[in-house]
């Protein structure tokens, strides 16, 4: 039987540009940029050099203090280039891929050993195998210490950011990795595991099942973020570690042990009011797949964000797709600052504060642009924030403990059930053009460092 829980913080942004229902094909692409956007690069070394020949599944580069921990290649091919972007920080590694991929020598599991794997060798083949990456610890939101025991495991079925993926697609012809993938993901800790899902989720594959307890989230965003279940379900303090997976981190940990081999293909929703209608809907694509070839041709002022718009990575569309995206967002470019805009009656223009004539036109949905709308100004205690943060945190008061460095505060206050991500709402209100999510980020920085 499912828990119900009903958030009731939060706002869901009316934006226009919706993936379809309809699905696209993709091809193996003759180039693909493995980006380095989803791992913090400086953390790792190069196992391959230009001109090195790799495979499917064999790995690329190797983390300084964890060798065992991997990024593999998703095709098999030719490394032709390494590109560094400021202070030489690598960005992503050109391959050209082989007309015939070849992978790494598969080792599959049979599915009578499968029910019987331990978890030393479910940790084992995932760290081999280049899935660890996906897998995330909190607090901190690092990628998770393979030496460490959780004291429960989160795997996220929803999504309630703006014009986030439909779950059902996503798990459309994969209920059966996914239920594999569960199965798997739950023997990693010796406490409870949970399915967190919205009431939407009509897919065969979410229901109740032996070792998994199910929860429905209902209400605005960011009732779909892991942080927010998190907090609900497990509530985070020092010493406790709990890891997260997304759905297709779970279908790709399955597809690795049933396979045998790093599985690159993901479900990808193209979104966003700068992408032309008939490229919007849904992709298989491999990872390191370039943007421009998912993209098409669209306004050079237009803004290619791997993620959603309140959360996601400005990237160029040279560049590739990552490891772990589910999402393409393309926003228009920005016309500046309007003469007077404060003045207009705003019958197009959304606002939280019912400020616009848009607030009393129930159902309009808005094309947004990336405008700042004004400059940042001295931040003033307000309620925006708690209004808009899913967490039973006080907001302002731990953003003023984070600015003066007190560590202690931050700590009550409960930093360390807080991501950066949980505050990306509150900043798109923010009154004062703060940049929230940085300073939370800075916060747990901080606190990391000081062994907290």
């Amino acid at each position: 039987m499912a828990r119900c829980i009903r958030i009731r913080k939060g706002r869901n942004l009316p934006l226009t540009g919706e993936a379809g229902r309809q699905w696209r094909d993709c091809r193996i692409p003759s180039v693909v940029r493995v980006p380095f956007y989803e791992f913090t690069a400086q953390d790792f070394r190069f196992l391959v050099q230009p001109h090195d020949r790799v495979l499917l599944g064999s790995p690329l580069l190797q983390k300084r203090n964890n060798p065992a921990l991997v990024i593999v290649s998703p095709v098999s091919g030719r490394v032709t280039g390494i590109v560094r972007g400021e202070r030489r920080i690598p960005e992503y590694l050109e391959i050209k891929t082989d007309i015939r991929q070849e992978t790494v020598t598969p080792r599959p599991f049979s599915p009578e050993r499968l029910p019987h794997l331990d978890r030393d060798e479910i940790i084992a083949r995932m760290l081999e195998g280049g899935v660890w990456p996906f897998v995330c610890q909190r607090p901190f939101g690092r990628m998770a210490d393979p030496s460490v025991l959780p004291q429960a495991v989160f795997v996220r079925a929803m999504d309630t950011s703006p014009l986030a993926p439909d779950i059902n697609m996503i798990l459309q012809g994969q209920e059966d990795d996914f239920l594999l993938g569960l199965s798997l993901v739950r023997r990693l800790t010796t406490g409870s595991t949970y399915l967190c899902h919205g009431p939407e989720a009509a897919s065969r594959a979410i229901g109740d099942f032996p070792g998994i307890e199910r929860a429905v989230f209902r209400g605005p965003h960011p009732a779909g973020n892991t942080g927010t279940h998190v907090h609900h379900l497990f509530s985070l303090s020092r010493g406790k570690v709990v890891w997260t997976f997304d759905v297709q981190d779970v279908i790709a940990v399955a597809r690795l042990f049933r396979e045998g081999v790093f599985c690159p293909w993901r479900v990808v929703a193209l979104t966003g009011e700068g992408l032309p209608p008939d490229r919007r809907g849904y992709v298989r694509v491999m990872a390191g797949t370039p943007l421009e070839s998912l993209t098409g041709a669209i306004n050079p002022q237009a803004k290619v964000v791997a993620g959603n718009a309140l959360w996601g990575v400005l990237r160029e569309k040279s560049s590739g797709l990552g490891f772990m995206t589910n999402q393409l967002t393309i926003l228009p470019g920005g016309s500046g600052r309007k003469f007077l805009g404060w003045l207009a009656p705003g019958e197009n223009l959304f606002s939280f504060r019912r400020l616009f004539l848009s607030s009393f036109l129930p159902g309009t949905f808005f094309k947004m642009e990336i405008c700042l709308n004004g400059s940042p100004r001295a931040i003033v205690l307000n309620d925006v924030y708690d209004d808009l943060v899913a967490l039973d945190v006080l907001t302002f008061f731990l953003i003023k403990a984070i600015l003066a460095g007190e560590i202690e505060e931050m700590e009550r206050l409960g930093i360390l059930e807080c991501s950066p991500e949980d505050f990306a709402l509150a900043a798109f209100a923010c009154p004062s053009k703060t940049d929230i999510p940085a300073l939370i980020a800075r916060g747990l920085e901080l606190m990391e460092k000081e062994g907290i």
